[in-house]
């Protein structure tokens, strides 16, 4: 007759690891999120994680090493939150209008997430490809079912990315209010094919309540 065993349970010795591992990265998230990637060092976010500088390397080779975790934290999140939204949706230009918002509201949501886009987007090619692959398939998708009328999905990708992360900036600084989200998000599905009437009523029908604050 077989004996029970008990379920191996992490020693503790690799829960503390793992557990310095978890500060390092939101150390990481927080000092680039407001410094920016070259400004931030390695000994500010050790300090900031309550690490060592030495330990520091016990767990990542480089700083780029760890922006590479921080991002895949980061942008994991986000994609399964913008797979909930748009699971029960077929229409294109409605996924697009809800991801568009759902990066918007994680910015206003999370300022410290919102800032380490901004701050990363044009530097960093990890987390632009990232964010861009999924709008580009949705462009594509949206082109191939004749809902989209543009003639280079991989340049429009790119616009509306582009202005995205001007509209992040842009609210994250206080320049302009939710309001601006419905404007970019029908200039975005304008920018797509649509008419300006659909575009706009798109982008109030899809408005989270947040927005309208």
């Amino acid at each position: 007759m077989a004996v029970p065993t008990d379920t191996p349970k992490p020693n503790r010795t690799a829960r503390r690891k793992a557990e310095t591992r978890t500060r390092l990265v939101e150390a990481g998230r927080a000092v680039i999120s407001r410094k920016g990637v070259e400004a931030a060092t390695i000994g500010e976010i050790a300090e900031s994680a309550d690490v060592a500088v030495g330990s520091f390397y016990n767990y990542f080779s480089t700083k780029e090493e760890l922006l590479d975790a921080v991002i895949d934290e980061a942008l994991e999140l986000h994609g399964q939150a913008m797979d909930a939204l748009t699971a029960d949706l077929s229409d294109p230009a409605s996924i697009v209008a809800i991801a568009l918002y759902s990066t918007l509201a994680a910015a206003a949501d999370n300022p410290v997430w919102g800032w380490l886009v901004v701050r990363v987007a044009f530097t960093h090619e990890s987390l632009v490809k990232r964010l861009g692959a999924r709008l580009l398939a949705d462009v594509r998708r949206g082109i191939d079912e004749d809902r989209f009328h543009i003639t280079d999905p991989v340049l429009t990708e790119y616009v509306i990315g582009g202005a995205l992360i001007g509209c992040l900036r842009a609210r994250l600084d206080g320049e302009v209010d939710a309001s601006a989200d419905v404007e970019f998000v029908a200039y975005a599905l304008r920018l797509l094919g649509l008419t300006t009437g659909e575009a706009a009523e798109l982008a109030v029908r899809f408005k989270p309540e947040e927005s309208g604050r």
